[in-house]
């Protein structure tokens, strides 16, 4: 499977190396220092969010904030296709008020 992976902090770092450990074809971005050791086992590094969003079959957000996960899906927008989903896994449990209206 083609996952675009956004948020490699310190709860999406390890989910997309155990991603990358069963042979998905991670895409990634913001790939820093931290992260760098994805890359060397075959995770994509891909300079924005659309671009790692771009032609695969789920995108897994991990960002800490409503905010974070509306910049992050406009940013990704364009990229994602009709049918294509997006997985948040959101810190904060408002996001999903903030974003259902609530």
């Amino acid at each position: 499977m083609r996952i675009g992976f956004l948020g490699l902090g310190v709860m999406g770092r390890p989910m997309a190396e155990h991603l990358i450990a069963v042979g998905h074809e991670v895409r990634l971005n913001r790939v820093k220092e931290a992260s760098a050791h994805l890359v060397k086992r075959s995770g994509r590094a891909k300079g924005t969010a659309a671009a790692a969003a771009e032609r695969v079959d789920a995108v897994i957000l991990i960002v800490p904030d409503a905010p974070d996960v509306e910049t992050v899906q406009q940013l990704m927008n364009a990229a994602i296709g009709h049918g294509d989903g997006a997985l948040d896994h959101a810190a904060l449990i408002r996001t999903v008020d903030a974003l259902s209206g609530r």
